[in-house]
């Protein structure tokens, strides 16, 4: 009959429910549980880091001011900002990079814990678009384009290296291009007639939705690492500067004391 070709559509199949088996489906509730916990400390990195992208920018602006205002120490204002620019620029980087893992928790949050099965083939729909998202605008290319600007003795080409050869093994599992486009085509726009729109419900894989939100994780994670590791090198070189200004403006005091 007709009707047996769609009445397994919003109902999951064999591969679904032996993923969930093969996994442990205590194991991963305790992994939804976690990533619940970690949501909100995700938040508050975004918003501790918006406000250092904007000191960070005052304090490039003032830099700039300080190398054009003093020729005799131009170079070491310039070197300064230099410095400077990359720490905000990176910021930014672990900003995006912590964003796209507070969504792919979430999604993976609401696909373990949605309770019937046509609630969970239905948040598939939202994680098809995260990955259409991801690949479309080439968000890993991006960001490994960025990190690959950052000088030797901030981040060495072997640590850029060894960071993407494991990002791009994670990421052939993740679902292509085309699939992704598909369901988030025809399902999350509703441009599409309710007949597509069925046939691209009746596609939908929970098993590699879940697989897709645990790529997105590890590799946001990976970068989120490295991120860090680059955040600490660049704020040891910036409290060089610091203390070096703070050396120059006790002589220059002194200089004055003695002239006055």
């Amino acid at each position: 009959m007709i009707l047996d070709e769609f009445k397994k559509t919003f109902l999951m199949n064999d591969r679904d429910h032996k993923f969930l088996e093969a996994y442990g489906k205590e194991k991963l509730y305790a992994f939804s549980q976690e990533l619940i916990g970690l949501l909100d400390g995700m938040a508050n990195a975004c918003r501790v880091l918006r406000s250092l992208i904007e000191i960070l920018k005052q304090t490039n602006e003032t830099l700039f001011k300080a190398s054009a205002n003093n020729p005799s120490r131009m170079v070491f204002y310039e070197e300064w900002l230099e410095v400077s620019t990359k720490h905000q620029e990176m910021c930014a980087l672990l900003g995006f990079a912590t964003l796209l893992r507070m969504d792919a928790s979430y999604m993976m949050i609401q696909l373990l814990n949605a309770e019937s099965e046509t609630e969970k083939i239905i948040a598939c729909k939202h994680s098809y678009t995260i990955v259409a998202e991801a690949r479309n605008n080439d968000l890993f290319k991006e960001i490994s384009a960025k990190m690959r600007l950052y000088p030797e003795t901030i981040f060495s080409r072997e640590e850029y290296n060894d960071l993407w050869k494991e990002n791009k093994v994670i990421l052939k599992g993740m679902t292509n291009d085309s699939i992704a486009n598909k369901i988030r085509n025809h399902i999350d726009s509703h441009k599409s007639s309710f007949v597509y729109q069925m046939d691209a419900y009746a596609s939908i894989d929970y098993a590699q939705c879940l697989l897709d939100m645990m790529i997105l994780i590890l590799v946001t994670q990976n970068v989120d690492a490295s991120l860090r590791q680059i955040n600490r090198r660049i704020g040891n070189l910036i409290n060089v500067f610091e203390m070096e200004e703070r050396k120059y403006m006790v002589q220059l005091k002194a200089l004055l004391k003695q002239i006055s």
